[in-house]
């Protein structure tokens, strides 16, 4: 039986005297069977806590259609496992929205439920609202809630472009999408646009999807926005799957203390574009027992900008348990902001498991290059887990072109700590292409081991910034055995301005390939142990390895500076204008077979200092030369 309801009002309340006391049957015998449009102004209203409305028929459903309203209250309940599409609020009511409204301890259990779904025409769009409030009230489905739903094959229509659904879950209320197989859904936008708004109350779902488009549309071509919002101080939700912007954009914040804990998440993919705003108190956890990839920040062709983004004071996200990987930027441009105050931490659980961050990687199907960055500034502003391998700019795009990119910078007072830190990484037999910059007065950085290699990567303290790294190797270029310093293309660590310091044990420059480091204008380099220019076996023709000291600038040693450390090397060390080079053990120029190493001390001020009884050693069989 198939019923349209047009203006008006259908009270189902078994708590009414129809003459013969209260009606105990909790089955309504009118909407047992058969499928139901309310349209026209009309309303269905189930009220009271002994109104329990079944619907379990597979040809039965409901529809709230235009410009009318669902509403279930006083403790009602209304379940369904009706309808090949489940219940609708919202079908072709064209800009004549349809409304829900579910209060004062009301229930709404269903195996699926749409919101606001166009015709399968694409002609009509669709708009509706649900509103679940108050402790107790709540709307729960076993299969999926869409929000947003698209009944056509595409997403560029005006029909799509104009239907949205909203969903507000509020004042203590509670959405549940969770089965047993871990596949309870919530579709935020299902290629029409969707926003779900969870203010001081709870969800909870296996896999949520926000913004997800038809074949063939893309970020820039699709015409649909989706949002997820978790905000006020109670307000949390928790998933085991989130996806965000998939061929099209989707859009989440966390706000005002809310919190959301997601076990993975990805972050624009296939052509999407994909944000999370994590701000003004609001906290991101992530708490997985797999040990597998649990952040993805723009994947395979994702389109624009993907972002992740933390700002403000006690505002956070924390890893629970180390996983395998973390990807920012694979095969498109991936960005992680750190800003404000804000902080991101992992404890190192005592487990030895590690995570790997990688920023700029090549893809499993495409040919576009990896571009992630990594941005932490400000001041109380943090990025913590010393169980950390960073990974910046990883070998090259999958048809070995273009470099992966990938870039970290640390600033205005912020705080980084990390075990390893390649800016360059190498696989496949190419580089890519990784930058570091620490900047700022009470900037630091942390870490156990910097290495800088491939074409112009580079490692840079400015602006009165500090770093503690314990062992430090720079050494870059694609090619093994044709090497020459060239300032504006090979690997280098760069320490500049008054105040900026670089602290480590042991410094490698340039082992193999051409690298540089330059410290001026009142920069410090300490090592506690030596510093080593030029090791391996290259049989270079010009200088490979480059220790320049410029403008007032300290580079210290304490147990030595040793150039020309391997077979065949070029090294060159200048100390000039006012600047410092000094070691409590020995300086050693041409150390290996046919190294040459040459020492150039100038300009006013300039000093070369062995203390105590060290000595500066010439070794026979290399070629050292002192100007």
């Amino acid at each position: 039986m198939t019923g349209l309801i047009s203006g008006h009002h259908v009270l189902i309340d078994t708590t009414i005297d129809k003459g013969h006391g209260p009606l105990l049957d909790r089955y309504n015998p009118v909407l047992s069977s058969g499928f139901f449009t309310f349209v026209n102004g009309s309303v269905l209203e189930i009220d009271d806590v002994h109104s329990q409305i079944y619907k379990n028929d597979a040809f039965s459903g409901i529809n709230i259609g235009a410009d009318s309203e669902l509403r279930i209250t006083n403790e009602a309940t209304f379940v369904t496992s009706s309808g090949l599409l489940g219940p609708i609020i919202g079908f072709k009511t064209g800009s004549q929205k349809a409304t829900a409204n579910i209060s004062s301890s009301g229930r709404f259990i269903a195996s699926d439920l749409l919101v606001a779904l166009t015709d399968s025409t694409d002609t009509v769009e669709s708009l509706a609202k649900v509103n679940v409030s108050g402790a107790n009230s709540e709307i729960t489905t076993r299969g999926s809630l869409s929000i947003g739903v698209s009944g056509f094959s595409s997403s560029t229509s005006d029909a799509t472009a104009n239907t949205r659904g909203e969903v507000i879950i509020e004042n203590g209320a509670a959405l549940y999408a969770t089965n047993a197989d871990d596949g309870g859904t919530i579709n935020v936008g299902d290629g029409a646009n969707g926003q779900l708004v969870i203010s001081d109350a709870t969800a909870e779902a296996n896999i949520t999807n926000v913004g997800q488009s038809h074949l063939g549309t893309t970020a820039l071509t699709s015409r649909t926005l989706s949002e997820l919002v978790i905000d006020d101080d109670s307000a949390e939700m928790r998933m085991d799957t989130l996806n965000i912007g998939d061929q099209t954009q989707g859009h989440v914040t966390v706000s005002n203390n809310g919190t959301l804990y997601v076990d993975k998440m990805t972050i624009g993919m296939d052509k999407g574009q994909g944000s999370v705003m994590i701000e003004s108190g609001g906290q991101l956890v992530m708490n997985t027992s797999d040990i597998s990839q649990s952040l993805i920040v723009g994947v395979e062709g994702a389109l624009l900008t993907n972002k992740l983004t933390l700002t403000g004071d006690n505002t956070s996200m924390q890893l629970g348990n180390p996983v395998g990987q973390m990807t920012i930027g694979q095969s498109s441009h991936g960005q992680w902001e750190v800003l404000n105050g804000a902080s991101y931490s992992h404890v190192d659980d005592g487990s030895g498991l590690s995570t790997s961050y990688f920023f700029g990687i090549k893809g499993l199907s495409n040919n576009i290059h990896g571009q992630g960055e990594l941005i932490v500034d400000g001041i109380g502003s943090s990025w913590t887990d010393e169980s950390a391998n960073i990974y910046l700019g990883f070998g090259r795009a999958g048809n070995g072109l273009a470099q992966n990119t990938g870039n970290l910078t640390v600033g205005n007072g912020a705080t980084f700590i990390a075990k390893k830190i390649v800016a360059g990484g190498f696989t496949d037999h190419k580089y890519g292409q990784g930058k570091v910059l620490v900047t700022g007065n009470e900037t630091t950085m942390q870490a156990a081991t910097l290495a800088v290699g491939g074409d112009n990567s580079t490692f840079s303290i400015t602006d009165g910034a500090e770093a503690l790294i314990y062992d430090v190797y720079v050494a870059g270029g694609n090619q093994s055995y044709i090497n020459k310093f060239d300032p504006s293309l090979n690997a280098r660590v760069n320490i500049d301005g008054q105040g900026s310091v670089l602290r480590s044990n042991f410094v490698s420059i340039g082992a193999n390939r051409a690298a540089a480091l330059n410290v001026t204008n009142e920069g410090v380099m300490f090592a506690s142990s030596n510093i080593f220019l030029g090791e391996g076996v290259a049989f270079d023709t010009r200088t490979s390895a480059l220790l320049h000291a410029e403008n007032n600038a300290y580079v210290r040693a304490i147990n030595g500076i040793h150039a020309g450390v391997g077979e065949g090397r070029h090294v060159e060390i200048n100390v000039l204008n006012g600047s410092y080079l000094t070691t409590n053990d020995d300086i050693r120029l041409g150390m290996a077979t046919h190294s040459y190493a040459q020492l150039l001390v100038e300009g006013e001020g300039d000093n070369t200092n062995t203390n105590g009884f060290s000595t500066l050693r010439m070794p026979e069989s290399g070629h050292p030369l002192i100007s």
